[in-house]
């Protein structure tokens, strides 16, 4: 199991790592995140969530039904950051995504938007089929 859980799970890095370097790309200042949220919203449905909605504050809400009634996980997150101090003491741009040395650099990266990325891959697995929490076309039911 753990090979298999591996497998998948590195098939995913890749895909879930150009998210998060695009999330750190997308300028999202507190109460102006909506480039972001369109971002979080557009990845949710490539992940087959069963619902995704964004309300008139930006959240977004992308919801993954299990097969059978039961207790509910939530898992959140913000995609806003504040405004960097002084650029000059960037190594680039604050907005760069960039990689280096295996680390991913970029304003937002520790707090919050490297989280948000996280937040998606228990669900990319599941719907990946590598996690019993959900069957493809089983009848999902609310949980």
């Amino acid at each position: 199991m753990y090979d298999l859980l591996k497998g998948k799970l590195e098939g995913l890095q890749s895909e879930l790592m150009s998210f998060a370097q695009a999330l750190l790309r997308t300028r999202s200042l507190s109460r102006d995140e909506s480039s972001a949220a369109a971002l979080v919203e557009k990845q949710l449905h490539a992940l087959d969530f069963d619902t995704v909605t964004t309300d008139n504050l930006g959240n977004v809400v992308g919801v993954l039904h299990g097969v059978e009634d039961g207790p509910n996980l939530l898992l959140a997150s913000h995609m806003d950051t504040v405004a960097p101090a002084d650029e000059s003491g960037w190594p680039g741009s604050p907005w760069s995504g960039r990689i280096a040395d295996g680390k991913l650099y970029g304003l937002g990266a520790a707090d919050c938007k490297g989280d948000l990325r996280r937040r998606c891959l228990p669900p990319a697995c599941s719907s990946a089929a590598c996690c019993p929490a959900r069957k493809p076309d089983s009848g999902r039911h609310r949980g």
